[in-house]
């Protein structure tokens, strides 16, 4: 801008014959008016607006993840073992993402009782939840930063005591803010799928002889028998056997 003004200045003597040099001069083609403090206004005024520079306007940004409780990412959970829905906020450009909501309504096939679903917005936020829709809100109280992502955590499960073969419930989130156009996540699906999961088929079954301990039972006795279930590896199935 300041060697445009010295330009300026060096043709302020006969500025009504003079015509600006590429590019302006194809911007703004016609003979400009004589040296007057009109023509000289609206000319500046005139490349002020040529260079004014256009900002990229702030974006909000929603990317949906699964992991256990390692973190680990995960395609498939046991009924009845909590698992975390991770919502990555981010929000891009040159201004903060404003008033920001983010609304997830969980799958039907997810336990949707307080106990089982616990929300951890990454930030100071108001958090709601309605368990009869499986509606979970976050409203949070300050501007999302540009450039610094929040994780925002839900941790839910399937129902325990029941077998959910083959349920692949979808889930997504939706986000909204004063001065970005609205966001959605990608969709998730998570299996439960107990058969394909050979880790949870490795089950033992023990019969051992508690009464009479010893020797052979005597005809016409009671005979009292214990029985063991075990399974190899700490996990929670949470199923009905």
């Amino acid at each position: 801008m300041q060697s445009l003004l010295n330009y300026l200045q060096a043709i302020a003597p006969d500025l009504g014959s003079k015509s600006l040099p590429y590019p302006l001069g194809k911007s703004f083609p016609s003979q400009f008016f004589p040296h007057t403090l009109i023509g000289s206004l609206m000319l500046v005024s005139a490349i002020a607006g040529y260079a004014t520079p256009v900002w990229a306007v702030s974006q909000l940004q929603l990317v949906k993840l699964a992991n256990n409780a390692d973190g680990d990412p995960i395609t498939e959970v046991p009924s009845g073992q909590e698992f975390i829905y991770t919502i990555r906020v981010s929000c891009s450009g040159d201004e903060d993402c404003q008033d920001v909501v983010i609304t997830d309504q969980l799958p039907p096939q997810i336990d949707w009782s307080s106990e089982n679903v616990s929300i951890l917005p990454g930030r100071p936020a108001t958090v709601s939840y309605d368990e009869d829709t499986g509606l979970a809100t976050v409203e949070y109280n300050s501007p999302i930063p540009a450039g610094s992502p929040v994780n925002l955590e839900i941790r839910v499960q399937f129902p325990p005591g029941t077998t959910v073969n083959d349920i692949e419930p979808t889930n997504l989130a939706e986000g909204t803010s004063s001065n970005t156009e609205n966001a959605t996540s990608n969709a998730l699906n998570i299996n439960s799928d107990i058969d394909s999961n050979a880790a949870l088929n490795k089950w033992t079954l023990e019969k051992n002889r508690v009464i009479p301990s010893t020797g052979d039972p005597a005809l016409d006795s009671p005979v009292t028998y214990e029985l063991k279930l075990c399974h190899g590896q700490d996990i929670e199935g949470g199923l009905d056997l």
